[in-house]
């Protein structure tokens, strides 16, 4: 709904900055009217724009509150802030990578023949690395 408005509203002003103007007024009165006209379109802009980009949207399948019933007689609302776990930050070793290359047939400096053959060249060295990992909990912290 949003949407089909902000289009309705934009070729509106389209449409009516594309015709030319039947009479001239004084300038002062064109100013300002040319500057409310921009204040109104960068402010609905602005709104279009907000609204499109702070969709909040909840993990699927996750219900934000559960009803928990003690007893019959007594209800209560629990709310639930999301799933359970926190993130820790571990260190992850990280293999060493490695790239296949030929090698052309050659003479060795003692003047021996070899082959050509694939060969392992090493790119990069093993290293370690801090990484956020997710710790499910069973119960909540607080």
């Amino acid at each position: 709904m949003k949407k089909i408005s902000a289009l309705t509203l934009t070729l509106i002003v389209i449409v009516c900055f594309s015709t030319a103007p039947a009479t001239a007024g004084p300038a002062r009165r064109h100013t300002l009217e040319g500057f409310f006209i921009g204040t109104g379109v960068a402010l609905i802009g602005t709104a279009i724009i907000h609204g499109m980009n702070n969709e909040k949207q909840c993990a699927p399948n996750y219900p934000r509150y559960t009803r928990t019933e003690n007893n019959r007689h007594q209800r209560r609302l629990k709310y639930d802030n999301g799933p359970r776990g926190h993130w820790e930050i571990q260190k992850v070793w990280v293999e060493n990578k490695h790239t296949k290359r030929w090698n052309p047939g050659h003479y060795t400096p003692r003047g021996h023949w070899k082959n050509g053959r694939h060969e392992r060249i090493l790119v990069q060295k093993g290293h370690w690395q801090a990484q956020r990992v997710w710790i499910k909990t069973k119960y909540k912290h607080r």
